[in-house]
């Protein structure tokens, strides 16, 4: 896509009490729960007296109490008769509608369409839903938050509560935890502020809109004539806040589903290839720019990423979940560990077809970026995030193995071509990645992984440089790289395989000097016991210093005084198991 987007953040302006309407189901099927979410309910927001309506429906509207226990419910009747008192008395202008069901009555869309338009003319509505069990009607719900809903994309679709076995204090406690979330949203702002172009009130959005809603994050398509963006009067700037940007990937992702839950959108794939595509554009311009990174909302990003992919790669279809799933999606949406069980459970695994060496080193490069941003590969074994060294580890060698099958199909010469651009990719963006890396607290585990990753780079660099193209080298370097599992290996039987003396050369220049600091580090800690075993009960800078420079090491003074510092009065053991464990800490 050749396109260019922005992403930009309008300011938060006056914030006001959104005017409360509250619906709960009446019908027989919500005898087990309804007086508790009415207690809970009245616990919560008797606050509001006059700043709000409630009403229990069934084919009509009824007061909360008492409990109709009804065969049958309306929803048509009870949002028609809503809306006739909303558009034929006046209300405050943010509205906030409730609506708590568990399961599927009596719903004609068509009937409440041009209300609904009246409606939005008028006021900003808030559309949330409680769902009460495994049947609750979401594709109503989500038709009527796609149709009603004009305020803040942030704003959650659905809470959920699982009909089990409980008492009923625990079930008011749940339903009163929902609607305390449910009071701090009624405080929204109170207007949507204008803009002086057409923008995407998010990635997912098909029309352009020029009011947008404030502490929202929204996005422009660039027409390359730098006209400025100007909001409520003042001129803004771009932003690549990694806050913002996971604010405005969250909110497409919600407005997808939303709309594919709503009109079982058979397009629903291409839409998340559009979503996926653009998140790219605004992450890597992220990485580019020079702000503060909010390492929480990267980490959000990083499951939020993971679930675009499966949509757009096919490995999970929209249209294909069912009702509750959609509803435990949606209610877990910002909830990252959530999320990752949720691509466990409900993503098919994808076999790749026509793999091309374009997609290739699209996937390396889209995947090691991802790294870069904070984004790691997850463990096979815990399903938590590996760290940053085995993540390029385990993209590396997957990567190889999508190299492997498109090799398998090519010319020999056009191979060497791929090869050589397969290890460019790998060595820019391993300079990128390390270049922002401090590396003070290498573990012995992540130090060997590295100089697993320079013995890749010394054969891949062999082979790419001769002449000929030679296959089952490069089938030995996969062999290789596949016969290494970077979470279980055995380090110590590993250290005595591995005879490289160079171990580091083929690595990024910025990374060698960082690990050689890194052992020289070790190396301090190293002499300081020794010289403990040998006597010495304790020793002095000089002592240390003297012993370092037998050794032909540099002694860095300062280094040195502070680790004897951290380490006085221990005895051997202690010393060996903190230079092990703590090294870094005790240089501080």
């Amino acid at each position: 896509m050749s396109c260019n987007y922005e992403a930009y953040m309008a300011k938060d302006c006056k914030s006001t009490q959104s005017y409360l309407i509250t619906l709960i189901d009446g019908t027989g099927s919500m005898s087990g729960e309804y007086e508790t979410i009415v207690d809970a309910h009245n616990a919560t927001f008797s606050c509001l007296g006059s700043q709000q309506m409630r009403y229990q429906w069934e084919q009509q509207l009824y007061d909360f109490l008492p409990f109709r226990s009804a065969g049958s419910g309306n929803i048509t009747e009870t949002f028609k008769t809503i809306f006739q008192k909303l558009l034929n008395s006046y209300y405050q202008n943010n509205i906030t509608i409730v609506f708590i069901s568990d399961g599927q009555e009596s719903f004609d869309f068509n009937q409440l369409t041009y209300l609904i338009e009246q409606m939005k003319q008028k006021y900003l509505i808030q559309f949330i839903s409680v769902a009460v069990g495994n049947s609750f009607p979401n594709t109503i719900s989500n038709v009527l938050r796609k149709a009603i809903h004009n305020q803040n994309s942030s704003c959650p679709a659905i809470f959920e509560v699982q009909r089990r076995s409980t008492s009923q204090q625990q079930l008011q406690q749940e339903f009163t935890t929902i609607f305390h979330q449910i009071k701090q949203l009624l405080n929204v702002q109170s207007k949507l502020l204008q803009v002086n172009q057409p923008v995407y009130q998010t990635i997912a959005s098909k029309e352009t809109t020029t009011m947008v809603a404030p502490g929202e994050s929204y996005l422009n398509k660039t027409d390359g004539t730098n006209k400025k963006m100007v909001l409520d009067g003042e001129e803004i700037q771009p932003t690549y806040n990694p806050h913002h940007i996971s604010q405005l990937i969250c909110n497409s992702i919600s407005q997808e589903i939303i709309e594919s839950a709503a009109t079982k959108n058979q397009n629903s794939q291409q839409n998340f290839k559009r979503i996926k595509v653009i998140s790219d554009q605004l992450l890597t311009k992220m990485e580019a720019s020079n702000d503060n990174k909010d390492q929480e909302a990267l980490q959000l990003m990083d499951p939020l990423l993971e679930l675009i992919d499966k949509f757009a790669d096919g490995t999970l279809k929209a249209q294909n979940l069912s009702e509750s799933t959609m509803t435990m999606l949606q209610k877990h949406l910002k909830q990252k560990q959530e999320i990752s069980k949720f691509i466990e459970c409900f993503a098919k695994e994808k076999v790749e077809e026509n793999l091309t060496k374009e997609k290739v080193k699209e996937k390396l490069q889209n995947k090691l970026n991802k790294t870069k941003l904070g984004c790691y590969v997850r463990s096979t074994i815990t399903k938590k995030p590996l760290n940053l060294v085995q993540s390029i580890w385990q993209v590396v060698t997957q990567s190889l193995d999508d190299l492997k099958q498109v090799i398998e199909k090519e010319q020999n010469q056009e191979i060497k071509v791929l090869l050589i651009e397969f290890k460019n990719i790998i060595d820019e963006q391993l300079e990128k990645i390390f270049k922002q890396q401090k590396f003070e607290n290498l573990e012995e585990r992540n130090q060997f992984i590295l100089t697993k990753l320079n013995e890749f780079l010394r054969r891949i660099t062999i082979l790419s440089s001769q002449s000929t193209f030679i296959k089952s080298e490069f089938i030995n370097i996969v062999d290789y790289c596949r016969s290494f599992d970077v979470e279980k290996f055995d380090l110590e039987a590993e250290t005595q395989k591995n005879q490289e003396v160079n171990q580091y050369s083929y690595l990024p220049k910025c990374i060698q000097p960082k690990i050689q600091n890194n052992n020289v580090r070790a190396s301090y800690v190293a002499t300081y016991a020794l010289l403990l075993l040998g006597g010495n009960k304790s020793p002095s800078l000089n002592d240390v210093a003297y012993v370092l420079k037998q050794a032909d090491i540099e002694p860095n003074l300062p280094e040195i005084e502070a680790l004897i510092k951290n380490l006085k009065g221990k005895d051997l053991n202690q010393v060996i198991k903190e230079g092990k464990l703590k090294m870094p800490q005790l240089m501080c």
